[in-house]
């Protein structure tokens, strides 16, 4: 698996699986940050206007919600279905690489067969045949195929 295939849904999977399951301790940990410095008594709250109280009672309440049942239900399931979602994503996704790696391995060997075809067909000196295994280890040995190799064939 030395190149991974990306262009997959279950890569989108996969992402969505890390969000879901990091999603629930990022909004905990906004639960439990900036909102305990509001100590504010009833006769200084009264001073503020009717929207600044709202907003205070709001983030005063946020913390509290951290001690309801029900946070930490969504919490878990969010964070099981985003641990199922990676899992499956994982799988599938691994399969697939599995496939896409003996296809890239048979295009390679048919290249190589290819270079050895042309090897032993044109009488070549040695330094033409050191340029094409080059060419094959660079990656290039493609672009000789296509061009029918003119000047190697010479």
């Amino acid at each position: 698996m030395v190149n991974v295939n990306y262009d997959s849904f279950y890569k989108f999977l996969v992402s969505l699986g890390i969000i879901m399951c990091t999603l629930p301790v990022t909004i905990l940990l906004f639960l439990f940050t900036d909102s305990f410095n509001l100590q504010i008594s009833e006769a200084d709250l009264s001073e503020y206007t009717k929207t600044a109280q709202n907003v205070i009672r709001m983030k005063q309440f946020t913390p509290l919600l951290i001690e309801k049942w029900y946070t930490w239900l969504i919490s878990a399931i969010f964070f099981l279905a985003g641990f199922f979602l990676i899992c499956l994503g994982m799988k599938k996704w691994y399969q697939l690489q599995k496939f896409d790696d003996i296809r890239k391995k048979r295009e390679a060997q048919e290249a190589m067969e290819a270079i050895k075809n042309i090897l032993q067909i044109c009488p070549m000196n040695k330094l033409y045949k050191r340029m094409l295994l080059i060419c094959l280890m660079s990656k290039l040995y493609k672009i000789i195929i296509s061009l029918k190799a003119p000047i190697l064939l010479q």
